[in-house]
């Protein structure tokens, strides 16, 4: 096939990624704040130094607890980053058939030696909240999604977004932290005070290839190289923070941000009328009160995920099954509550599959669904 649909990721304006480098356009320090809320704002490296910033911060903050209660089906890094801090790990299963941890599995294992809930907003379907559990909220795959009319990674003690590649939003390396808690970022800043800023060539240079790779011509190529494609698990430290460039460019995107949100909810909404009448497909629901921002549309194959998967590609259509494994098949003596079973959690392994909000018209998703939903039936 020559062409295919990225599975995720935006292609962004060449114009932007010049402008950054190559002028220096003035930018606001408050221009995070004015997006998601008034709160403190910190640049890391990554979605996953922003989180193992948070992780050790918290950590002083509360010495005598050491407990992360996480989802057993999300990205296989997190348990990691969580164990090169020391602290122990708890899963909690999910509701069946859906991305959200289940409140009474929640409430189970929380106990005065938790730390934090970490609730994952997967494919930016925002995860519901509970004041109950202080919470840091992965939304390194929802930035602009919505829950109860705030943004996401808002809520909680504190929250974390990433601007990595593949992400709705890319400065091609880069985290966000986000927190209203003085104590919490009193620690943070101290944490980052030593970090030196990332470089700007190497991404200035990945970001103009990246440009071109993140069409379907260019996704056709990387493709058909058939390389293989693993979860990534391995987690090092990168103590570093977003330059001036990586934040200019930032800002710049942000502008028609709430446009590419806009457009990945109109191929949402037509996925899920015609998937919907799919045999053996089930569709996931958003939670009560929320607004996603569709980095991916994911569903459930209840029989032959391998055939509705090879008849998408076909189409070329950047399908993936995402994680293909619980977090307790990836590492089954990682996490403290030995001996517990996740049922829905290694479900949503085996049915998952994703398909992209982005790169195609209308017209070709209508053509392309009814010719595999002849060929499925």
């Amino acid at each position: 096939m020559l062409k295919v649909i990225p599975p995720s990721g935006t292609p962004f304006q060449i114009k932007h990624l010049m402008k950054s480098y190559f002028t220096v356009p003035p930018i606001k320090e408050e221009f995070m704040q004015e997006y998601l809320s008034k709160g403190n704002i910190f640049f890391t490296s990554s979605g996953r130094m922003a989180l193992y910033t948070i992780l050790k911060s918290l950590k002083k903050c509360y010495p005598r607890r050491d407990r992360v209660i996480i989802p057993a089906y999300t990205c296989p890094v997190i348990p990691r980053i969580i164990q090169s801090l020391g602290m122990k790990i708890l899963l909690s299963d999910l509701e069946k058939d859906s991305l959200f941890m289940a409140k009474k599995e929640v409430e189970r294992l929380w106990d005065e030696k938790t730390l934090c809930l970490v609730p994952v907003h997967l494919f930016g379907y925002p995860h519901p909240l509970w004041k109950e559990f202080p919470s840091v909220e992965d939304a390194a795959q929802a930035l602009g999604a919505e829950i109860a009319g705030k943004k996401t990674g808002t809520q909680g003690m504190a929250g974390f977004f990433s601007l990595g590649k593949g992400k709705n939003l890319t400065t091609d390396k880069g985290g966000i932290i986000f927190t209203k808690d003085k104590k919490l970022s009193r620690e943070i800043e101290k944490e980052l005070a030593g970090y030196e800023f990332l470089h700007p060539l190497p991404s200035f240079i990945r970001l103009l290839l990246f440009s071109l790779l993140i069409k379907p011509c260019g996704w056709g190529i990387i493709t058909n190289l058939n390389l293989p494609q693993e979860e990534t698990s391995e987690f090092s430290l990168e103590r570093k923070k977003l330059s001036s460039f990586h934040q200019r460019l930032l800002h710049l995107q942000l502008g028609n941000y709430q446009e590419i949100i806009k457009e990945r909810a109109k191929r949402a909404k037509l996925l899920q009328k015609y998937l919907s009448s799919f045999p053996q497909v089930k569709l996931i629901s958003p939670a009560k009160n929320s607004k996603p921002c569709y980095l991916r549309f994911p569903i459930l194959v209840k029989r032959k995920r391998a055939l509705l998967e090879k008849l998408f590609l076909s189409k070329g259509w950047g399908v993936t099954r995402m994680y293909q494994k619980s977090l307790p098949e990836f590492y089954p003596h990682i996490y403290i509550n030995q001996g517990e079973e996740f049922p829905s959690a290694s479900t949503l392994s085996r049915e998952l599959l994703t398909l992209p909000t982005l790169g195609y018209t209308e017209e070709k998703a209508e053509e392309d669904l009814k010719w595999i939903k002849e060929r499925w039936s």
